[in-house]
């Protein structure tokens, strides 16, 4: 049995997965201290198990430590990864959830025949993962795809690159007393009339389009895939792919990714998780 955790800014899921179908699966709060996570997950896995695969947003060296950034910094602190696989005894591996994500739909999902694509995971914050030539692009530092850095707006002065797509701010933005990230209570909002909620989707919505945008400039993608839970909304979906062909019709070469969700939503990166027990 695999055991597979993915921490993110909003909620932390995890899943027992057995011959690549998750068995059992649920989800708490994430927290920031790192004894209150090991507790959490001492309390839901299952012994024995033969590996666990970490999804987490950031990036990540083999030995567990985080490369420039990292969801909840006690998991890098405290080393994760080397703490779990002593506390079960078993290999335990820590990816980019986005890169989890993609694994998965390459495998299973709706990247099965592409050989370049770039898939992002609308969550807390915008992760993104790179397919080039059916491998998946970690770069020279093992940072490639760090898109939420791309500028949502640049004068010159003011660099603002993760506002408009983090769910956390725009929830913040809406109502300061709310701290997590709740884009379905915008989307309801809006949905209903509140002009304010309307606002604060469309400027996510345009700030998702420009990141995809830039991720088909740079890497040419046969498709572009949407995951994490955000992606659960028809409404921000249909607002992103709105934004987004006003950008390809500027692109006079007439290429045009093919634009989806993926296949599995947000058990993806639990998936993936699994995945990284393949050598």
């Amino acid at each position: 049995m695999i055991f597979a955790l993915d921490i993110g800014g909003t909620y932390t899921k995890y899943a027992h997965i057995d011959q690549n179908r998750i068995v059992e699966k649920g989800k708490w709060e994430t927290v920031d201290s790192f004894s209150a996570l090991t507790e959490c997950v001492d309390r839901v896995i299952c012994r024995p198990v033969s590996f666990i695969g970490i999804s987490s947003g950031g990036f990540w060296a083999e030995d567990g430590q985080a490369i420039g950034y990292e969801t909840i910094k006690s998991t890098s602190e405290n080393n994760l990864k080397n703490f779990l696989a002593e506390k079960y005894g078993c290999p335990v591996s820590i990816e980019n959830d986005a890169r989890c994500a993609l694994l998965a739909e390459k495998s299973f999902g709706v990247l099965q025949n592409c050989q370049n694509a770039v898939l992002f995971v609308l969550g807390s914050s915008l992760g993104c993962a790179v397919l080039v030539n059916g491998k998946l692009f970690l770069g020279s530092t093992h940072q490639a795809g760090a898109m939420f850095l791309m500028p949502e707006y640049y004068d010159g002065s003011t660099y603002r690159y993760d506002q408009q797509a983090n769910s956390i701010h725009l929830t913040k933005e809406f109502d300061p007393a709310l701290v997590r990230g709740d884009m379905r209570l915008l989307e309801d909002k809006a949905l209903h009339g509140d002009p304010k909620a309307k606002e604060l989707l469309e400027s996510y919505s345009k700030a998702v389009a420009l990141k995809c945008w830039y991720a088909y400039l740079a890497y040419d993608p046969e498709q572009i895939a949407l995951g994490g839970g955000i992606a659960n909304s028809k409404y921000i979906t249909q607002r992103i792919r709105f934004y987004l062909n006003g950008f390809f019709v500027r692109d006079k070469s007439a290429r045009t990714p093919v634009l989806s969700n993926t296949h599995f939503g947000e058990e993806s990166n639990l998936l993936g998780a699994a995945l990284l027990a393949r050598p």
